[in-house]
């Protein structure tokens, strides 16, 4: 049965359903393979009528970057608690390793993306925005760590831009480990493990 005939009101529409097919071909077969032709097939509309609603594979990669940033950036925005600036800081370090693990998907695309959807993101306005957005949202929240610190040492004070993408490397890192199968863990403990390595890094490096 289809599964889109059981409940015709909760039945996606048909760009949510070509958006599904396409982040699923992508994921599973890269972006050298991924065609209009097949993304219509699994869509179960014709090679025709997807182009009533994307012009090309790149319109639908540009597509599913604008959704996946949009819910990145809920993901982090909802975390934030307004407190103390480390508070924030670690919320959102959590908020970032919870968004990879429940939207694994999204995360792939978004950050472990070859060089051909890195190249989309570039060419596109819009997708640039929304990157450096959630790149600078790390950086106010490093800054306001870094200014809360600085009023109780007489050390150097860092660069919160440098801070800020050291720690997202850093964050990154495991992260993409951990999805690539190379951490040997259950999913509660890699949240631990990355919990007690980022509060010692932020720490550390601030």
């Amino acid at each position: 049965m289809n599964v889109y005939s059981v409940n015709m009101s909760a039945k996606p529409s048909t760009k949510d359903r070509i958006l599904s097919c396409a982040r699923e071909i992508y994921l599973r077969d890269g972006y050298a393979y991924l065609s209009m032709r097949k993304v219509a097939a699994c869509a179960g509309i014709s090679a025709t009528a997807i182009y009533r609603h994307f012009q090309d594979k790149e319109a639908l990669l540009i597509q599913l970057m604008a959704e996946g940033f949009a819910r990145f950036q809920q993901h982090l925005d909802d975390a934030r608690q307004g407190g103390e600036p480390m508070a924030d800081l670690r919320a959102a370090a959590e908020a970032y390793a919870d968004f990879a693990l429940t939207h694994p998907a999204d995360y792939t695309i978004l950050f472990s993306a070859p060089d051909e959807l890195m190249e989309l993101k570039r060419q596109d306005p819009e997708r640039a925005q929304q990157r450096r957005a959630s790149f600078w949202l790390l950086v106010e929240l490093v800054e306001a760590v870094i200014a809360t610190q600085a009023a109780h040492t007489d050390g150097p004070v860092p660069d919160p831009e440098t801070a800020a993408l050291r720690l997202w490397g850093h964050m990154h890192g495991m992260v993409s480990l951990y999805l690539g199968n190379k951490f040997e863990m259950s999913e509660d403990a890699f949240r631990a493990f990355y919990g007690a390595a980022v509060e010692s890094y932020m720490r550390r490096m601030i």
